[in-house]
């Protein structure tokens, strides 16, 4: 399917590791497979589908480290991966997605602390990390999320530490 531009293969009861034929369809520009029982880590392959606007995977069994190197999906908008067993950290590259505006990351098993680079997008309108094992450090370029209308971050050292600024 070279052609394909959008695939939604959410709520299906899919099963296994991710599904290998979408990384040749490197013409996709919205990817939804949440919701199902896919397991196993991201393929570094998903890197070639460098026209991905939104990365839906939310609510599978996906576990290891996030994608180190998000710069290389530089069109991401939406990245919901909530609802995984994703660890380790939140990667840094994040700052370097330009048009990033939604943010989902709740429910998984990351245990960094917050990047600074999250305070990079001019354009973030919804970030979620509630439901992880994050540092106790709020970083100082959060301030600068002007867009943000929802918010999600209920550890309550985080949130006291928010609210003090």
């Amino acid at each position: 399917m070279p052609a394909l531009t959008s695939l939604s293969l959410y709520s299906n009861e899919l099963k296994n590791e991710f599904l290998d034929f979408i990384l040749q369809c490197k013409k996709l520009t919205f990817l939804d497979l949440s919701i199902n029982h896919l397991n196993g880590s991201l393929p570094k392959s998903i890197y070639n589908l460098t026209k991905l606007k939104a990365l839906k995977l939310g609510t599978n069994q996906f576990s290891g480290p996030i994608l180190q190197d998000l710069g290389l999906l530089p069109n991401l908008e939406v990245i919901q991966l909530f609802e995984n067993s994703f660890e380790g950290r939140i990667p840094s590259s994040v700052g370097q997605l330009q048009h990033l505006r939604y943010l989902d990351l709740h429910s998984n098993q990351l245990n960094s602390s917050i990047p600074y680079e999250l305070g990079f997008f001019s354009n973030l309108t919804f970030l979620a990390l509630t439901g992880n094992s994050l540092s106790d450090e709020l970083p100082m370029s959060l301030s600068r999320l002007t867009r943000i209308t929802d918010l999600g971050i209920s550890e309550k050292r985080l949130v006291a530490d928010l609210v003090e600024r």
